[in-house]
């Protein structure tokens, strides 16, 4: 389901782009939480249902990398 989908993403935004957020960019752990729940909903809404498995997770660090360059 969509729900198990986002939370799963969310989890691993989460620990890749928190310290990125709130080091290096100096933003608060609030505005860092807000921005990686749009980046999730972004995230999820593309990628839906996706596998697990190793290329999941050069998706996430592709996608956070992508991102953080936009801000």
């Amino acid at each position: 389901s969509i729900g198990l989908n986002y939370l799963r993403n969310l989890q691993e935004l989460s620990v890749e782009a928190v310290e990125y957020l709130t080091g290096p960019k100096e933003y608060s752990r609030e505005q860092a939480f807000n921005i990686i729940q749009e980046w999730n909903k972004e995230f999820t809404e593309k990628y839906g249902n996706y596998d697990f498995d190793g290329s999941y997770y050069d998706e996430i660090d592709e996608f956070i990398d992508k991102k953080l360059g936009t801000i």
